[in-house]
């Protein structure tokens, strides 16, 4: 798992005004999925808030 890559999408997540405890949640949750099919931070970012 690329853990630079999750550190800035919770990033940008907490950025957007998420959670800071939703955001752990939502990122454990749906993170690696989200990276499978997506590479840029934005669009990984915008899945897991998507399905969350």
């Amino acid at each position: 798992m690329n853990t630079a890559l999750k550190n800035k999408v919770e990033a940008l997540l907490i950025r957007r005004g998420n959670n800071v405890n939703d955001v752990k949640e939502m990122v454990e949750l749906h993170f690696e999925l989200g990276s499978k099919f997506y590479t840029s931070v934005k669009t990984i970012a915008d899945y897991i808030r998507t399905v969350y």
